[in-house]
């Protein structure tokens, strides 16, 4: 799955749990002038094709900069 984010929003969430670790590679492009920071995650070891992408994340700069703000505040934590 593919999709592109602009905007992040805050969200109570209903559990938490920390996620088994997955591998995931990332690459820069451009597209019309604009760069995209793109995150692709892949299959569990255990998964019955592990090593396909499971999902991709892209980034402009306005993703970039409300991902970066986030993560500045995190520090403070």
């Amino acid at each position: 799955m593919m999709a592109r984010v602009d905007v992040l929003q805050p969200r109570e969430p209903k559990r938490t749990n920390v996620h088994g670790e997955v591998e995931a590679t990332f690459h820069v492009f451009e597209e019309a002038g604009e760069a995209f920071l793109q995150i692709d995650t892949y299959g569990a070891p255990g998964r019955q094709i592990p090593s396909k992408v499971s999902q991709s994340i892209q980034l402009g700069a306005a993703g970039r900069a409300e991902l970066l703000k986030l993560l500045i505040g995190l520090e403070d934590k």
